[in-house]
């Protein structure tokens, strides 16, 4: 009896340091900070569809900023950015904007077998990015964030990944001039990435 009691003992701390393990290092935005910008539906929708439109049309060129994505190892030709986030300044000439671009791999488990290249076994991935972007003169210009999170099979936990860090683990990161706040802190409006736009 007393061995099982501390057998259940056992599981429960590990249970608890695992628990307390992965949100080690997750820093909530403290309530004064938080970014509760609402735009009406009607301007939200229609800049939602321009950035939409702006970021599809930079994947199929393979626009510097999806620098990732060039062929032949990567077919973007039927890949699309779906958009999770959207968060805008009080101004609404800022954004930051969580994406997921779903890809076609074209090397995915390509090997040499017998010193002969093995055909390639191509399958969907999906990436997720975040872009700073800036309004000028009614048009959107983009930087493409340098942390990205890549190649998952599944799209909710690409998702769930790069919600974590842009939400909870950013501003741990802790760089010279760079992730000082989560994204949905309103201090991240001043932050000197701004100053590259």
């Amino acid at each position: 009896m007393i061995a099982m009691k501390n057998f259940l003992i056992m599981i429960v701390y590990l249970f608890n340091t695992s628990c307390s393990d992965s949100q080690q290092n997750h820093v909530y935005t403290p309530d004064e900070y938080k970014n509760n910008v609402h735009l009406p539906k009607d301007k939200y929708y229609k800049d939602s569809l321009s950035i939409i439109n702006d970021l599809t049309t930079r994947l199929k060129k393979q626009d510097e900023i999806f620098y990732a994505y060039k062929a032949p190892v990567v077919d973007t030709t039927k890949s699309q950015i779906l958009i999770d986030t959207i968060l805008f300044d009080s101004t609404a000439n800022k954004a930051i904007i969580l994406t997921v671009v779903n890809f076609l791999d074209l090397n995915y488990y390509r090997k040499e077998i017998n010193g002969k290249q093995g055909i390639a076994n191509p399958r969907i991935l999906f990436d997720g990015h975040a872009f700073f972007a800036q309004r000028r003169k009614n048009k959107w210009e983009y930087k493409i964030y340098y942390i990205h999170v890549g190649k998952y099979e599944k799209k909710a936990e690409c998702l769930q990944r790069l919600r974590e860090i842009y939400f909870h683990e950013l501003k741990s990161l802790q760089e010279a001039d760079y992730n000082r706040y989560n994204i949905d802190d309103k201090r991240i409006w001043q932050e000197p990435i701004w100053n590259q736009f």
